[in-house]
C-alpha cells in the first residue's frame, strides 16, 4: 500500500512537471512569434518610409511642416532658447504643446542636426519602432479579453494594416508614441487589481508619461482607473487603487505645471491652447474644423497678434470669442459637433484611397463593441470606453483624422474580435461560443 501511494505521488509530481513543461515551451513559443510580429512590422513600416518619402529632407522639406509646432520648439530647444516659440519665430516660452515628444525631436537634432535628412530619417525610424512595438501590449489585451486567437490576430493586423503602416512615416507627431502608451495603459489597467503598489505607482507615473505627450489620453484615466471596482474589486480597495494611481500621475506631471506657473505665470493645465483649439472650431466664418490660414504659422496677422499679446492673453482671447459664439448659435454649435463627430468616423470629405481603410476600420470596431458588449465580456467595457471616451474633446474643438490614431489600435482589437466571430459563425452556426479569456482569469 506504500508502495502504491509512493507511486502515485511520483506519477503525480512528473505530470505536474511537464505541465509546467508544456506551459513554459508555450509561453516560448507564443513570445517568439510576437517577436516575428513585431519586427515584420518594423521592416515594412521601413520599407514603405523609403517608398513614401523619396528625395531629400532638409530644412526645405514639407514633412517638417506636418509637426510644425513640435519641430519648432525641437529646434529652439536644441538652439538653446528653451521650451519656446512654437511658429518659428522667438515669441518666448510656450505650453502649445506638451514636453514629451518635443524634448525627444530636440534629442535627435542634438544628435543629427536640426531639420537634416538625418534626423528626419531618425525620428520617422523611431516613429515606427512605436507603432512596430504596440502589437505587445495589443497581443496582451487582446488574450486577456478575448484570448490567444484574437490577440495573435490583432498584432498581426496592427503590424500590416496599411493604415497603421503609414501613419508613423507621414507625419512628425506623437500619434504613434501615443498609440503604444494607451495600448500599455490599458493592459496594465485590466491587472491593477493583481498587482502591488510599487507597481500600481509605476502604472501612475507612466499616466504622467502620457499625459505629457498627449493631454487627451487623459480622458480616459477615469474609466482606466476605476477598472478594478468595476471588474468587480470590493470598493476599499479600488479606491486605494484609484488614489495610488491618480497621486502618483499628478506627481508625475507637477515639475511642468510648475514651470508652466512659473514660465507663463498662468495656471496651465499641461496644454495652454485649448481656447485656441476651440475657436478653430467654433467661430463666425468657420466651417466647424481647422481649414488653412486661421493659425499663426499661417496668418501673419494671428501671428502678430500671438507676439504682441503673448500666448496666455492671445489664447484667452480666442477662449472668450469661441464661447461667446457658442452661446449665441447654440444650434450651430451642435451641428457642427455633429459634424465633427461624423468626421472622426466617416472623415468626410477625404477621397484619398487609405481612407477606405479608415472607415472600415470605424464600421467593423463598432460592430466589435456591440458583439463583445451582447456577449457581456464584461473586460470589453474598457475597450468601449476608450474608444467613446477619447473623442469627446475633439468633437466640441477640432477634429483630424491624424487625431484617433491613440486609439485605433484598440480598435484593430475590437475589429478583430468581430471578424473572428463572424467567420466562426459561418463555420459552426449551431454552435454557441462563450469565455474569452478565460484560461487568463
Amino acid at each position: 500500500m506504500l508502495i502504491s501511494s509512493s507511486a502515485n505521488a511520483t506519477t503525480k509530481s512528473g505530470t505536474e512537471a511537464e505541465a509546467r513543461g508544456f506551459e513554459h515551451t508555450a509561453h516560448t513559443r507564443r513570445r517568439a512569434r510576437l517577436v516575428t510580429i513585431v519586427a515584420i512590422a518594423l521592416l515594412i513600416r521601413l520599407i514603405a518610409m523609403t517608398m513614401v518619402q523619396r528625395g531629400p529632407l532638409g530644412p526645405e522639406s514639407e514633412l517638417w511642416k506636418s509637426g510644425l509646432e513640435i519641430v519648432n520648439i525641437a529646434a529652439a530647444m536644441a538652439s538653446h532658447q528653451g521650451f519656446s516659440s512654437p511658429f518659428g519665430v522667438p515669441t518666448g516660452p510656450t505650453g502649445w504643446i506638451p514636453p514629451v515628444y518635443p524634448s525627444i525631436v530636440c534629442l535627435i537634432f542634438l544628435i543629427a542636426g536640426i531639420k537634416t535628412s538625418a534626423a528626419a530619417f531618425m525620428i520617422l525610424t523611431m516613429q515606427s519602432i512605436f507603432s512596430a512595438m504596440t502589437c505587445f501590449p495589443l497581443y496582451g489585451v487582446g488574450r486577456r479579453i478575448f484570448g490567444h486567437q484574437v490577440g495573435i490576430l490583432a498584432a498581426w493586423v496592427q503590424a500590416l494594416f496599411p493604415y497603421t503602416v503609414l501613419m508613423p512615416i507621414l507625419f512628425i507627431w506623437e500619434t504613434s508614441l501615443s498609440a503604444l502608451l494607451l495600448a500599455v495603459l490599458c493592459y496594465f489597467s485590466l491587472r491593477l487589481s493583481s498587482i502591488g503598489t510599487i507597481s500600481q505607482i509605476g502604472v501612475g507615473i507612466l499616466w504622467g508619461v502620457a499625459a505629457l505627450t498627449n493631454t487627451a489620453l487623459l480622458s480616459t484615466l477615469s474609466v482606466f482607473c476605476c477598472w478594478p471596482l468595476l471588474d468587480g474589486c470590493k470598493i476599499r480597495p479600488s479606491l486605494r487603487i484609484w488614489i495610488v494611481v491618480s497621486l502618483s500621475c499628478f506627481l508625475a506631471i507637477s515639475p511642468w505645471l510648475w514651470r508652466n506657473w512659473h514660465s507663463l505665470h498662468a495656471a496651465v493645465p499641461i496644454r495652454s491652447n485649448f481656447g485656441e483649439e476651440l475657436w478653430i472650431g467654433n467661430h463666425a466664418g468657420g466651417t466647424g474644423r481647422t481649414f488653412f490660414g486661421v493659425n499663426p504659422p499661417e496668418n501673419d496677422r494671428e501671428l502678430k497678434k500671438y507676439a504682441t499679446l503673448g500666448e496666455i492673453k492671445f489664447v484667452a482671447g480666442k477662449q472668450r470669442e469661441a464661447l461667446g459664439f457658442i452661446r449665441a448659435h447654440p444650434g450651430r454649435f451642435l451641428s457642427w459637433t455633429a459634424y465633427r463627430a461624423a468626421y472622426w468616423w466617416y472623415a468626410n470629405g477625404e477621397s484619398a484611397p487609405v481612407f477606405i481603410f479608415y472607415r472600415a476600420l470605424s464600421l467593423i470596431s463598432i460592430a466589435g463593441i456591440g458583439l463583445s458588449l451582447f456577449k457581456k465580456n464584461r473586460s470589453a467595457i474598457l475597450l468601449a470606453a476608450a474608444v467613446f471616451l477619447f473623442p469627446i474633446i475633439y468633437c466640441i474643438t477640432d477634429v483630424y483624422v491624424r487625431y484617433r490614431h491613440p486609439i485605433e489600435p484598440l480598435m484593430i482589437l475590437l475589429g478583430t474580435f468581430f471578424l473572428i466571430e463572424c467567420l466562426d459563425l459561418l463555420r459552426n452556426p449551431f454552435r454557441a461560443r462563450t469565455g474569452y479569456g478565460s484560461e487568463l482569469r
